[in-house]
C-alpha cells in the first residue's frame, strides 16, 4: 500500500500556480494551496477541495507556520 503524495503549491491564487494546483489535484495528490492573498487562495482551495494556507514565502515565520500545519 502506498501513501498519498503531498504537494505544496505557492503563489497559486492565479496563473500557473492555479493551473498547477488543479493539475496535481487531478493526479490524485494531496495539495496544499499557499499564497499571500487569503481571499483568493481560500476560494481556490474550496473550489478544488484542498487545504489553504496564507503564506508569504519571503517570511520565515510564515513558512514555518505553513510547514507546521497552520496558515
Amino acid at each position: 500500500m502506498s501513501e498519498q503524495r503531498t504537494a505544496v503549491v505557492t503563489g497559486d491564487s492565479s496563473g500557473i500556480g492555479d493551473a498547477t494546483a488543479r493539475h496535481l489535484t487531478g493526479e490524485g495528490l494531496k495539495v496544499v494551496c499557499a499564497d499571500r492573498r487569503a481571499d483568493r487562495i481560500e476560494a481556490l482551495a474550496a473550489e478544488i477541495g484542498r487545504m489553504a494556507g496564507v503564506c508569504d514565502v519571503t517570511s520565515p515565520p510564515d513558512v514555518g507556520e505553513l510547514c507546521a500545519g497552520g496558515g
